[in-house]
């Protein structure tokens, strides 16, 4: 598993609550030195451009009223729809459908901040996890604490097949150290997690996706995308108790286990109940694991990411023979341990440009969330959600794009306190089109029938192929917004944003005939 690619049914108080929200609406450049302070940077335009007036040739009159045709079907009744499909050759609207009206993205967010993270970041900007003494080494021994300081980055592996590295990425920290000649730690190993706010829950993200992994806290140390592997195997023999292990490995963790090993009768192997209870480390596993079963995987959120960072390296450090004789702790300080302290490795993550193909076509909430506190950070001193979301909110102003269509809660979308028009969205595409950042941003879109979240979609269509666009679906809400090549090998902007019944499921339909009618049409 890799990321949200979609939302789970809520519960009906869930639902309720999302379609309450939507109807009041409805009324309504370089990275710096680690821990350096940073200067805000106030964002300058890349290419604000005006709204275009509607084509009037005949085709497109033709275009635009076959979109009107299926927009008005009378099973969109219940729902609001937002449209918008521009020609980035001729910079002339083919069709719009409450054009300034804000709506609900999904993860249609996900497009803001990617983008914003190109421009305030660069294509090339890798994410930095410095490992620094805080003392000198002496016959074996580092005299001092040994001091983890955190960037946010997003794909720092723990193994288990979550993270966005293969392999265990500890294990080259441990070897690293090894390599300088330190078998002990002789002060504490400190976690330096001061350039991100500590993570709280985001307003409008539901209380009941807190343990999914798809809601996976942020952090400045952050492993295997904040979310830990239980693996439950049965024991030797009916009535043992079921063996249970950690993926990653971390002491933060505390397990009760009462499941049991079952015969291997259906009757006898009650559904296992694996869990973590909220605001705390602590992982119940309840139930019978079949004896006919190998094992089962559960993935499970964390409470606290840089403890489970930290925890999960020392476990690595005891394991590759290096003692810690001091603590295990975290700093929300720069200057955690000394001030004059010497670096002994750095591990660097893949360039922005990948990481935002990971965000982008795997729809991965945790990338995205990372993504916008280090803009925070880049731009303003501090990587916060609400320094995250001023600094895109800035950007968007620079394109033109007034705060009435343009609110952003998150950076993945998940809040349902996010407001996009279907014109800002084109605003954005006009704008990253035009850009010197075009080629990364349009490589991270999930292409119709190909791969990404829309690989199952548009097959066999005209669409198939020719349309790059991040797709967006949570209860009530479906969007779908990206660049699409016409029959005419001319490119032209899509958003389509339905909120409400109708939506994820019926919106799709729409959402991709309307792709498959701008892949057909020919503006000559």
């Amino acid at each position: 598993m890799t990321g949200c690619l979609r939302f789970p049914a809520r519960r009906l108080a869930g639902a309720l609550l999302a379609l309450l929200v939507l109807t009041l609406a409805a009324c309504a450049e370089k990275p710096v030195r680690q821990g350096a302070a940073q200067a805000p940077q106030k964002p300058a335009a890349l290419a604000p451009l005006a709204e275009s007036g509607l084509d009037e040739s005949a085709g497109a009159r033709q275009l635009r009223a076959k979109i009107e045709a299926l927009a008005s079907d009378p099973k969109y009744a219940g729902s609001r729809l937002g449209v918008y499909v521009q020609s980035l050759a001729g910079n002339a609207a083919l069709a719009r459908i409450n054009a300034h009206e804000p709506m609900a993205p999904a993860s249609n967010m996900k497009l803001f901040t990617t983008a914003a993270s190109l421009y305030y970041l660069s294509p090339a900007y890798r994410y930095a996890t410095v490992l620094a003494a805080s003392g000198p080494v002496k016959a074996g021994t580092l005299t001092g604490d040994l001091i983890v300081v955190g960037s946010g980055d997003p794909a720092i592996s723990g193994g288990g097949g979550y993270g966005g590295e293969g392999g265990f990425a500890m294990t080259g920290f441990a070897e690293a150290l090894a390599a300088k000649g330190i078998k002990t730690v002789g002060g504490d190993l400190v976690g330096d997690e001061s350039r991100f706010e500590r993570f709280s829950y985001y307003p409008g993200w539901c209380a009941e996706d807190e343990l999914k992994p798809y809601a996976a806290p942020s952090g400045a140390l952050s492993l295997n995308q904040n979310c830990v592997g239980v693996v439950v195997k049965p024991g030797r023999k009916q009535g043992d108790k079921a063996e249970v292990e950690l993926t990653p490995p971390a002491a933060c963790f505390v397990v009760d286990n009462g499941a049991v090993t079952a015969s291997g009768a259906k009757k006898a192997a009650a559904p296992l109940s694996v869990a973590r209870k909220p605001a705390s480390n602590v992982i119940e596993v309840h139930g019978r694991q079949s004896i006919r079963v190998p094992a089962r995987e559960y993935l499970l959120t964390v409470d606290d990411p840089g403890m489970f960072f930290m925890t999960a390296l020392a476990e690595t450090l005891k394991n590759s023979g290096i003692r810690v004789a001091g603590k295990t702790r975290l700093s929300r300080e720069p200057a955690a341990g000394s001030q004059t302290r010497d670096t002994l490795f750095v591990h660097y993550s893949p360039e922005l440009r990948e990481l935002i193909r990971t965000t982008n076509k795997k729809s991965n909430n945790f990338y995205a969330e990372q993504l916008l506190k280090t803009i925070g950070a880049q731009a303003r001193g501090l990587g916060s959600r609400e320094n995250g979301a001023a600094a895109v909110t800035s950007f968007m102003g620079s394109l033109g794009v007034s705060e009435k269509e343009f609110a952003m809660t998150d950076g993945s979308g998940l809040s349902l306190l996010n407001r996009v028009s279907p014109y800002s969205l084109i605003a954005l595409l006009r704008s990253m089109h035009k850009s010197e950042y075009f080629s990364d941003f349009y490589a991270s879109l999930p292409v119709a029938g190909v791969d990404g979240t829309l690989q199952r979609r548009m097959r066999g269509a005209p669409a198939e192929g020719v349309v790059h666009a991040k797709t967006g679906t949570m209860q009530g809400v479906s969007a779908l917004s990206g660049y699409v090549t016409g029959r005419d090998g001319k490119p032209y902007a899509l958003a389509v944003i339905v909120n409400g019944p109708c939506a994820p499921g019926g919106a799709h339909a729409l959402q991709d005939q309307i792709c498959s009618l701008i892949a057909a049409y020919s503006a000559d």
